[in-house]
């Protein structure tokens, strides 16, 4: 049992998740700091029912200020922030206990890579299970990956910044590493509807958080991307023109910007700024899809497997590239090529149902 550190939410209308998630983590520490910005629900019981200290806190459309409140009340040398949609894997529990006790002084804050579960394969930087932990992965395919700075020091100094998308990156800049420890993300499972409303929540604040910080290129990329996920595709372009204009020759940006531009159907500007992008990072898989994807609109069948293929030969779990890519060969009449590069990514995804759909349906036009 680990005395030294705190599990620290904050929650609403959790019910859901919180009791597994209570019952799972107390075998990795009895502290936990619940803090409550709403619930309807039996959110709040169910914490106190598991003997967890909870709070409540009047939502002011900040996830900062409400995180902060949170990290106000522990008492612990060590806290990890994480929601209920969210687990250490148990085989994990003794590394956080080796980091956390060995931890030199000059470390305040220990990044985990996010492991972000998905249903499609297709998805943007997909990354395949590979049964490292079969209790989490479960019946998930895979994962999109990102590193969030959530176990640190309780020292006042470190602190959220951010109205939305919170991060204490810059309360630890120059005192944080990133460790091997995967954080298994369940976000997907919630139903439609609900992630809708949170993205609703999530514009709000996007949108005000732009507007307070005119000269802030991370506010005007985070409202592009709010845009972009609710497909507001004409307001996503403006926002990620801000932001490039603050932040010139990011590649994130640029790469978002020719996603952008080829939604809205202008494929001279997609094609432009997934070059600069492409200048920078050679590497950049959004780029190159958008170059395919652009190349088909153009019906440049050959230079849509030209790039398809470049995508595959740098990220060969890529589904979207590789079904792209037969179609492509469809299109040229290579049926025998279409088949086999299709062959190739059921070998990866047994039994997906698109690629299964995809062979069908060249049998079917012999």
């Amino acid at each position: 049992m680990i005395e030294m550190l705190t599990i620290c939410m904050i929650v609403k209308n959790e019910e859901r998740f919180l009791p597994e998630f209570l019952r799972h983590h107390r075998a990795l520490t009895p502290h936990f700091v619940i803090v409550d910005t709403g619930s309807t629900d039996q959110t709040l019981t169910i914490a106190k029912d598991f003997g967890a200290e909870c709070h409540t806190f009047q939502w002011v459309k900040d996830f900062s200020a409400a995180r902060n409140f949170s990290l106000s009340q522990v008492k612990t040398p060590w806290i990890l922030t994480i929601d209920p949609d969210e687990r250490i894997a148990q085989i994990d529990f003794e590394e956080i206990h080796r980091l956390i006790n060995g931890a030199p002084a000059s470390v305040w804050s220990y990044g985990l890579h996010s492991r972000n579960y998905v249903l499609n394969p297709a998805a943007q930087g997909f990354v395949s299970a590979k049964g490292e932990y079969p209790l989490e992965e479960g019946q998930f395919p895979g994962w999109i990956q990102n590193t969030k700075l959530i176990l640190f020091r309780n020292q006042s100094n470190i602190r959220f910044e951010g109205l939305v998308h919170e991060t204490i990156l810059k309360s630890v800049e120059g005192h944080h590493e990133v460790c091997s420890i995967p954080l298994h993300h369940y976000g997907v499972l919630p139903d439609v509807v609900a992630q809708k409303n949170k993205q609703t929540l999530y514009l709000e604040i996007a949108e005000t958080k732009a507007a307070q910080n005119p000269q802030d290129a991370r506010a005007q990329f985070e409202l592009g991307m709010t845009y972009l996920e609710l497909k507001e595709f004409a307001a996503a372009l403006k926002a990620l023109e801000a932001a490039l204009t603050l932040n010139a020759n990011n590649p994130l940006i640029l790469a978002k910007l020719a996603t952008t531009h080829r939604r809205l159907g202008q494929f001279p500007q997609a094609k432009d700024r997934a070059a600069q992008c492409l200048s920078i990072d050679l590497q950049n898989q959004e780029s190159r899809l958008n170059l395919g994807m652009i190349a088909m609109e153009e019906s440049q069948w050959q230079r849509g497997i030209e790039e398809f293929q470049k995508v595959l030969e740098l990220y060969p779990d890529s589904l979207v590239a590789a079904r792209n890519m037969a179609e492509c060969f469809r299109r040229l009449g290579q049926i025998d090529r279409a088949k086999s590069t299709l062959k190739t990514a059921l070998q990866k995804f047994p039994q997906h149902s698109e690629i299964l759909a995809d062979l069908k349906d060249l049998q079917d036009a012999l």
